[in-house]
C-alpha cells in the first residue's frame, strides 16, 4: 500500500476545510475579515510545513 496516498487524502481534506473557512469568512465584517485571512493563512502554512516535513522525512529515511 502506498503511504503517500494515505497522507494526501487528509491533507486535501484539510485544504478543502480551509477553503470553506475562507468562503465563510468573505461575507464577514471588514474588521473580522482580516482576522479570518490571518487565521486561514496560518493554517495553510501549517499544513504546507507538515506536508514538506513528511516529504523530506521520507527522502531522508530512504537514504539511510
Amino acid at each position: 500500500m502506498n503511504k503517500s496516498a494515505i497522507w494526501r487524502k487528509p491533507l486535501s481534506g484539510a485544504m478543502e476545510g480551509v477553503g470553506t473557512l475562507i468562503s465563510l469568512g468573505l461575507p464577514a465584517l471588514r474588521r473580522r475579515l482580516w482576522a479570518n485571512i490571518l487565521v486561514n493563512t496560518y493554517f495553510i502554512v501549517l499544513i504546507k510545513w507538515a506536508e514538506l516535513d513528511f516529504v523530506w522525512g521520507r527522502k531522508l529515511t530512504r537514504k539511510c
